[in-house]
């Protein structure tokens, strides 16, 4: 048994489901082609693309949607402190409570080696959003029966 299987068995025993419509959010939010992909960090600028100034990795674009959908509503002034989400490669506690994750970095699927691994390996090692959102489908929306 792996580090990441000791995690998947505890995830499933010590949690409840996600949030489903927040996660749906989020994976639609990958599909929807808005956003350009980068790799180790949540948040880049974007250099390339003055309409879009930033990229966004998988955990990223999480962020963006919890912020664009309420994750802040009712805190008063805290346009610095949102902006203080994406400094780390990992959701920040706050943002994966909105979604019902159990994790920093939500465990996604098994890679090829069958060992379970994170939703940010997966970006970082090259997958795009619309892999990820399909593995998340799997993953955490298994019983509404999309296929992607």
């Amino acid at each position: 048994m792996t580090p990441l299987d000791l995690v998947e068995l505890l995830e499933g025993a010590l949690s409840t489901p996600p949030n489903k419509e927040r996660v749906e959010l989020f994976l639609a939010a990958l599909e929807g082609g808005e956003y350009t992909q980068c790799s180790g960090t949540q948040r880049a600028p974007n250099l390339f693309n003055p309409q879009q100034p930033w990229r966004y990795c998988a955990l990223g674009v999480a962020t963006k949607v919890a912020l664009d959908n309420g994750l802040l509503e009712g805190m008063g002034e805290v346009s610095e402190y949102a902006l203080t989400l994406y400094d780390s490669g990992v959701l920040e506690p706050l943002v994966a409570d909105w979604y019902g994750f159990n994790s920093l970095d939500p465990i996604l699927a098994k890679d090829e080696d069958g060992n379970w691994d994170s939703v940010s390996s997966f970006n970082d090692d090259g997958k795009d959003f619309r892999w990820i959102a399909q593995a998340g489908r799997a993953r955490w929306l298994k019983d509404q029966g999309s296929d992607g």
